[in-house]
């Protein structure tokens, strides 16, 4: 599943990188960020093909034509030089999984197995999920579903006894409600477990502050925390297309960075303020979880900033770019086996290249109520964007998530400032944090209210299988459009 779904994702990717090719080509020779981007994408390219199986043979003999196709043409042959780079990636690939060695786990029979819990535990009303890694005699990583009570911590070391079997997808092995037995806590890193501790202490400030709902959105909203969420509302969210809002993402972390440096730049330097940010979003990427959509949006937020910081050109293709590599640097594996990072880059790359061709073609300037055009054309090219990769995870998309996502997009700002606010305040005063609340309610209520709504207002498209040729057609369309309208805008 995960395979063909990263194929969808790297179908879009590579043709959204043959159009940009395209355009810039004029400004070669390379400059050293041209340099930069190029060598990360090949890089990239030679990790995804490693993680599809590719023989290294063949991966020669496509590194030799991508070479010969681009030393044919006088102005992308500095290209070409980098074009062994794709070696690397795939080497880099398979060098990392050797390294992490082969699984040593017993599957579908009851055994007992040891392991340190590597995540922050996610809760639910009526169950708990624990990212486990196993000790020594046996090698991988579980995960555990059990009862919400008692509840466990990010270190806990424990004995389990259970069936471990492999999720449909196969990607995840997982054990249902077994029998554990903690063993020690603190086990794991010390820089986590205080963040950890003291996202657990906001949660706890904005549950305090405001009524059951309100404080489990915000603390979604905020820091990607679901623990409060009924299966009601979680369907609700899925059905109405907005449980991107309770993901941390690019547009989460820059309301963030923006009023770091914002607060920070009254009481230290421009330059001081620069530093207390990046150590501020590197800190808050790890509360969050360090999931793949914060990650990817942490990064391009500090590159952003060390553009404005150092007076240099900001360029998204680069910095999407340098941010799949680093991400690739620390698990390959990531590429092709996460959902979670083929939506956020995808949605990105639907953004940044679909939205604006699609308010020129309908002459929208961004002056309108609330700005509701624009939110509207972002929220479409973001799923146009991922279609393909939604139908085969998910097998559903919600034609009426437009209107619902543009209605609540116009709050979130205010409703994450306010939430920030409210669970820092609770550190100092109940009584004046409960004040804060009430206001936070009414934005919280109102984005519940239209969640709700729009849950039973959806007008769902099923589709259970999505097949590769038919996401390559979809994508060439899309590209295709994107670039033709490019090329008519430069003739004007």
């Amino acid at each position: 599943m995960q395979k063909h779904s990263a194929l969808y994702f790297w179908t879009l990717f590579i043709l959204s990188v043959i159009s940009q090719m395209s355009l810039v080509i004029s400004n070669l020779p390379m400059q050293i960020h041209d340099i930069a981007f190029y060598f990360a994408l090949f890089f990239l390219i030679g990790t995804a093909v490693a993680s599809f199986g590719l023989p290294f043979f063949s991966l020669i003999i496509l590194v030799i034509i991508v070479g010969l196709l681009l030393l044919g043409l006088k102005k992308t042959a500095p290209i070409a030089l980098l074009a062994p780079s794709i070696i690397l990636g795939f080497i880099y690939f398979n060098i990392f999984s050797d390294l992490q060695g082969e699984e040593k786990i017993v599957f579908d029979e009851k055994f007992v197995f040891e392991g340190v819990v590597y995540r922050e535990p996610s809760h639910n009303p009526k169950s708990q999920k624990i990212s486990l890694k196993l000790t020594p005699p046996y090698h991988g990583e579980v995960v555990i579903y059990t009862s919400e009570y008692p509840q466990y911590k990010y270190g806990d070391e424990f004995r389990v006894s259970g069936v471990v079997s492999k999720s449909p997808s196969g990607a995840i092995n997982i054990v249902s409600f077994p029998e554990i037995e903690l063993l020690e806590s603190g086990s794991a890193s010390k820089i986590k477990q205080p963040l950890f501790a003291l996202k657990r202490r906001i949660v706890e400030n904005l549950g305090r502050s405001l009524n059951p709902g309100s404080a489990a959105l915000i603390s979604g909203e905020i820091l990607g925390e679901r623990a409060g969420f009924t299966k009601e509302f979680s369907d609700a969210m899925r059905m109405s297309g907005t449980t991107h809002i309770v993901a941390i993402s690019g547009y989460n972390i820059s309301i963030l960075v923006f009023s770091v440096m914002f607060m920070a730049g009254y009481f230290v330097k421009k330059k001081v303020a620069f530093y207390v940010s990046v150590v501020f979003i590197i800190l808050f990427t790890l509360m969050a979880g360090a999931e793949a959509s914060v990650v990817r949006a942490a990064i391009m937020g500090i590159i952003i900033l060390s553009a404005y910081q150092f007076e240099r050109i900001y360029s998204f293709r680069n910095a999407l770019t340098l941010a799949a590599f680093f991400m690739a640097l620390f698990d390959p594996r990531i590429l092709v086996f996460d959902t979670g990072f083929q939506l956020s880059f995808g949605a990105l790359l639907g953004i940044v290249y679909l939205a604006p061709v699609l308010k020129e073609l309908l002459k929208i300037k961004g002056e309108e109520f609330l700005s509701w055009k624009s939110n509207a054309v972002t929220t479409l090219s973001a799923q146009l964007a991922v279609i393909p990769i939604l139908f085969h995870n998910f097998g559903y998309f919600s034609l009426t998530s437009i209107i619902a996502n543009v209605l609540i997009l116009e709050v979130v700002p205010i409703t994450m400032a306010l939430g920030f606010f409210v669970g820092f305040v609770g550190f100092l005063s109940t009584s004046l944090s409960i004040i804060f609340g009430w206001l936070l309610n009414i934005f919280t209520g109102y984005q519940i209210f239209v969640i709700d709504l729009f849950s039973k207002l959806a007008l769902p498209i099923w589709l259970n299988s999505f097949s590769f040729f038919a996401a390559f057609i979809y994508y060439s369309i899309l590209t295709g459009f994107i670039y033709y309208w490019r090329i008519i805008k430069d003739v004007k």
